[in-house]
């Protein structure tokens, strides 16, 4: 059984308002989502620019506490899947 917080991240668009971007999130239950977004890095492509989303997000978790690992887990055709393991 999976017990780590997933964390899903997609591509937004520009709009007029705002720039393209990474959005990041964590549903932890019916109540409570976490979100971050950070502009789109340039530096970065495909997984790895989501990656940074991710560890975006996963530093505002307040259950993680920076000694977990954020891994890759799968992508399907809108979004990349990651998961906060621990650092064993």
């Amino acid at each position: 059984m999976l017990t780590y917080p997933v964390i899903v991240t997609s591509y937004k668009g520009a709009t007029d308002t705002k720039g393209s971007r990474i959005a990041a999130v964590h549903k932890r239950d019916s109540e409570k989502t976490y979100r971050a977004s950070i502009p789109y890095p340039h530096d970065f492509s495909g997984a790895a620019a989501h990656y940074q989303a991710a560890l975006a997000l996963a530093a505002k978790l307040p259950f993680y506490d920076g000694a977990g690992k954020v891994q890759p887990f799968g992508h399907d055709h809108d979004h990349y899947y990651f998961i906060v393991v621990d650092p064993a």
